[in-house]
């Protein structure tokens, strides 16, 4: 398949997913996020992330990883072990907005507290300051609007953190598409959930609300992702003070849709000066490089 043919990028909506809405009820927006998981998992779509990870991670010194927006983990249940396959040993610290505390602990006791979580809900926006090192972010970084986009990157500066942000959602029809493709498989995942719930099943073969919410928020999670020229706009205020950047794309597993990453971090210790949120950001995509 020519991805190429299907690389322009349509315009941004800031559309809202079921899954953020706070009426949601629990058991559909867990449901949601969970076969997010699985379905990252399964498809192996981060699994060329370790690498350079690692390699940033050695640059900074650093052997703690803030994952934000970790939702019910993440790809952290495989990505862990690849990332310490190498050199160095990386604690994994979760946190979200909404833990899911039973998914959570059993992927803790899982990795033998390799992977830990904070149970209290952490807002992306306004991190603890008591939470310091590498952050992340997986499948998470379209949900905020551009100013909010910014404002978690400039926090990252501010506090000469390094921060890397990873996506295999975009915006393009062939994205769109194969993520309308979880109205297929959810009601396979379903059945792996734990722990097991009727309700679950009802909202997935009777009223199949999950499978529909789940290819609905996979949709709008397209429309709503960044492309590469807008990550380097947010990076520019950030150029001149002694931050190195890097934009490009990855493999993503069985996809054919590559992944899309953005990793900062400091060159070295200086006194970073408090930063002003810009305004949205354009749209034109560029190719992969290093700012």
């Amino acid at each position: 398949m020519d991805v190429n043919a299907f690389t322009t990028a349509m315009k941004r909506y800031h559309l809202y997913e079921l899954a953020d809405q706070t009426w949601c009820p629990n058991i559909i927006r867990q449901s949601i996020v969970e076969s997010l998981r699985l379905s990252i998992n399964s498809g192996g779509y981060y699994e060329e992330t370790p690498a350079i990870l690692r390699k940033s991670l050695k640059n900074t010194k650093e052997n703690q990883i803030i994952d934000l927006c970790s939702g019910g983990g993440g790809p952290w249940e495989s990505l862990h072990v690849d990332l310490n396959s190498g050199e160095g040993r990386y604690d994994v610290h979760l946190t979200d907005i909404n833990p899911n505390h039973d998914v959570l602990t059993k992927l803790q006791n899982e990795t033998n507290d390799s992977v830990k979580f904070c149970a209290k809900p952490v807002n992306a926006l306004e991190l603890p300051k008591e939470l310091k090192g590498f952050r992340t972010l997986f499948s998470s970084f379209h949900h905020f609007e551009p100013h909010e986009a910014q404002q978690i990157i400039a926090d990252a500066v501010s506090s000469r953190q390094g921060i890397a942000i990873f996506e295999f959602t975009r915006r393009n029809p062939l994205a769109i598409l194969l993520t309308s493709l979880a109205i297929i498989f959810v009601p396979i995942f379903v059945l792996s959930m734990r722990p097991f719930s009727w309700s679950r099943l009802l909202f997935t073969y009777i009223v199949p609300i999950i499978p529909l919410g789940a290819a609905y928020d996979g949709t709008i999670s397209c429309l709503r992702t960044y492309t590469e020229s807008e990550l380097r706009e947010f990076t520019e205020l950030f150029a001149d003070q002694n931050y190195q950047w890097e934009i490009g794309n990855l493999k993503a597993g069985i996809s054919p849709i590559p992944v899309t990453y953005l990793i900062g971090h400091p060159k070295e210790t200086v006194k970073i000066p408090e930063y002003q949120v810009s305004t949205p950001v354009g749209e034109q995509e560029t190719e992969a490089s290093t700012v």
